[in-house]
């Protein structure tokens, strides 16, 4: 860093008491500027670099660089958080069906409908007997999660108040499983915008095909969806 060096007036000054007190103080504003930078210099220097922390300056442009790309990048961030959500690091208490269960983790206990599919329905009293496959299902489920941890990708609630999610285990996406197995149909309801439903949709028309699971029933098969509102 380069300093700055008073001048001392010449001697001529001396005999013009105005001009003296003027040169007196533009050397003792100079003088003042060099102590600045001198101490400037002495904290540049003092502190820590390569690895460590960085100079001032280097420090004060990578801070500026970073509020830019947050700035550029915030809206996009905050849109993918707001639609879907990772839930890692959850552990399955309950199977209730094939498409709900119930966990716990971090936020507590969480009522899970799997998004995307629609399983048989179970026995909802004497007066509402299960589908044919239903227990197939929540048996099929439970083999593959219960008591096991799990991780979630969430898409917010639905109007039971239970969470949205696609169910990950071991890098395994559970939801798509039940439909390849043929106990779970492709859910035909609205869905978040964000969800992609077309690898269910064409998984459903492989286990199909294939009379997997609950489509040996061939034309005796009705929809969870029918089966709960008969017409």
């Amino acid at each position: 860093m380069r300093c700055l060096h008073a001048q001392l007036p010449p001697e001529s000054a001396w005999r013009n008491p105005g001009r003296r007190v003027r040169r007196l103080r533009a050397a003792n504003l100079v003088q003042g500027e060099e102590r600045r930078l001198l101490r400037g210099k002495r904290v540049l220097l003092s502190m820590p670099t390569g690895s460590g922390a960085a100079p001032i300056k280097r420090a004060s442009l990578f801070a500026a660089l970073l509020a830019a790309c947050l700035i550029l990048t915030g809206g996009v961030l905050i849109a993918a958080e707001t639609s879907a959500g990772t839930q890692p690091a959850h552990s399955v208490l309950k199977v209730y069906d094939g498409d709900t269960i119930l966990v716990a983790g971090p936020q507590g206990r969480q009522m899970i409908r799997l998004l995307g599919i629609d399983a048989p329905e179970t026995s909802k009293g004497r007066d509402k007997p299960g589908q044919p496959y239903s227990q197939k299902a929540r048996r099929y489920l439970a083999g593959l999660i219960l008591k096991h941890s799990i991780s979630l990708v969430t898409y917010g609630e639905d109007r039971y108040r239970r969470t949205l999610a696609v169910v990950f285990y071991d890098g395994r996406n559970i939801n798509l499983a039940m439909i390849e197995a043929g106990l779970a149909e492709a859910y035909r309801g609205r869905t978040p915008d964000v969800f992609d439903p077309s690898p269910y949709l064409e998984a459903e028309a492989q286990a199909r095909q294939a009379m997997k699971g609950m489509w040996r029933q061939g034309a005796n098969y009705v929809s969870p969806n029918r089966w709960k509102h008969p017409r």
